[in-house]
C-alpha cells in the first residue's frame, strides 16, 4: 500500500442531492524483487465482512464495484477519475482501489437516528484466482454532520476510509 486518500462530500454534492457519502481510496503496488513490470495486469480484490454497525446496509457489498457483488478487478498501471479529486494517474505497478458509500436524497444516519456507525471488512487480492500478498481492514466510518449550501443547511452523512494492513 502506497497511499490511502480521502473523498470528502462537498456542499456542491449535497446541493445535487448527495447526502450521504464518499469515502476514499488506496493506491496500491505490485512488487516483486526481479523488478518485473506487472502494468496490464489483473487484480481481483475479496471483501469479508468483520464487523457492521450500520445495519440494514451490507458492511462489504461491493455491488457498486466493477465487478458487481463478485468484486472489482483492477488493471496494473491503469489511473482512475474520481469525483472530486479528478483524474490519478497510472504509474509502473500501481493501480488504485476505491472504496467508497453514497446515497441521494437521505442523509442515513440521520435517517437511522445513529451519530455514528462503521463497516469494518476485510480484504485480500488474487491473480488468476492465486491468493497472493497480505490482508488489509478496510474501515467506513460514518457520521452526522452539516453542510451549509446556498443559503440551506443539509443533514448530511459523511464517510471516512481507513486501510491497514493485518
Amino acid at each position: 500500500m502506497v497511499a490511502v486518500g480521502t473523498i470528502e462530500l462537498s456542499a456542491e454534492d449535497a446541493e445535487a442531492g448527495w447526502l450521504t457519502g464518499w469515502g476514499g481510496f488506496a493506491q496500491m503496488e505490485v512488487s516483486d524483487p526481479s523488478g518485473r513490470d506487472w502494468n496490464g495486469t489483473a487484480i481481483h480484490e475479496n471483501l469479508d465482512p468483520i464487523r457492521n454497525t450500520c445495519e440494514p446496509t451490507d458492511a462489504c457489498p461491493n455491488t457498486g464495484g466493477e465487478g458487481g457483488a463478485a468484486g472489482s478487478t483492477f488493471s496494473v498501471g491503469e489511473g482512475t477519475n474520481l469525483a472530486g479529486l479528478g483524474n490519478l494517474p497510472g504509474e509502473r505497478n500501481r493501480f488504485y482501489d476505491v472504496h467508497m458509500f453514497g446515497l441521494q436524497g437521505v442523509s442515513y444516519l440521520h435517517a437511522l437516528r445513529k451519530n455514528t456507525c462503521t463497516h469494518w471488512c476485510r480484504q485480500h487480492y488474487d491473480c488468476g484466482g492465486r491468493r497472493f500478498g497480505p490482508d488489509f481492514d478496510l474501515n467506513r466510518l460514518m457520521y452526522k454532520d452539516l453542510i451549509v449550501g446556498a443559503g440551506v443547511v443539509h443533514d448530511v452523512t459523511r464517510v471516512d476510509l481507513s486501510k491497514t494492513r493485518v
